[in-house]
């Protein structure tokens, strides 16, 4: 599961990383300010392709299908074992998938319930696969809402939790965001554990508990 997640980087770095890292306009700019907590229900920034352009903006955490026209009972985990063959994601899947940015994520232990920060080891900005939807709201407003597909843990996270999100290799993302790729086998393979070798994990406060902090001190190692 990922239940939490951060973006800690300046807003220089960020539209930096964007305009080298996707097809987008170098007239795209994005308002950010670090994000040290981030939960389900609060907008996060996403990359999406149109079939001609990536565009970013920011899609709120909690999928709904589109059969479903309240808030209630969103979805924030996919598993990627399933998301081809359930009702609530085999659409988004074949068209609307999407790549959500993050430096780090948490994870509680299992056991102990302490919460861990996992990163790159390079400390770099990644990137979560996604699905993401459009739905009319019953007061008839159109809510666009995404979820972080997960998949088994690697050896750095399976000791402290079975799941983990998955993070796409860059050499995958254009292939992820194409909506003219529909080749499930293809598509399916890139969801999968990424090497431990190339992340790290320490443990952190409990301050991370309560959603409403969003501080620098959430991330530092105890």
């Amino acid at each position: 599961m990922c239940g939490r997640f951060t973006l800690t980087v300046s807003e220089q770095t960020l539209q930096t990383y964007l305009n080298n890292t996707f097809n987008v306009s170098n007239k795209t700019a994005i308002s950010h300010q670090p994000q040290y907590n981030i939960a389900p229900s609060q907008n996060i920034l996403t990359v999406i392709n149109d079939g001609k352009k990536d565009r970013v903006g920011y899609i709120s955490w909690g999928f709904i299908p589109a059969w479903q026209h309240t808030k209630k009972n969103a979805i924030i985990n996919a598993r990627s074992e399933t998301i081809d063959k359930l009702k609530s994601f085999k659409q988004a899947f074949k068209l609307k998938r999407c790549i959500i940015l993050s430096d780090g994520f948490y994870e509680w232990h299992h056991i102990t319930k302490k919460p861990f920060h996992f990163t790159l080891s390079n400390r770099k900005i990644f990137a979560f696969a996604g699905l993401w939807n459009s739905t009319i709201l019953e007061d008839g407003t159109t809510h666009y809402s995404c979820v972080i597909i997960t998949t088994e843990a690697n050896a750095l996270l399976k000791d402290k939790h079975h799941r983990m999100p998955v993070i796409l290799s860059p050499n995958d993302y254009s292939t992820w965001l194409n909506p003219n790729q529909n080749n499930t086998k293809t598509l399916k393979t890139i969801l999968k554990p990424y090497k431990s070798s190339d992340m790290s994990a320490y443990p952190v406060s409990s301050a991370v508990n309560n959603p409403s902090n969003n501080f620098i001190d959430c991330i530092k190692p105890l």
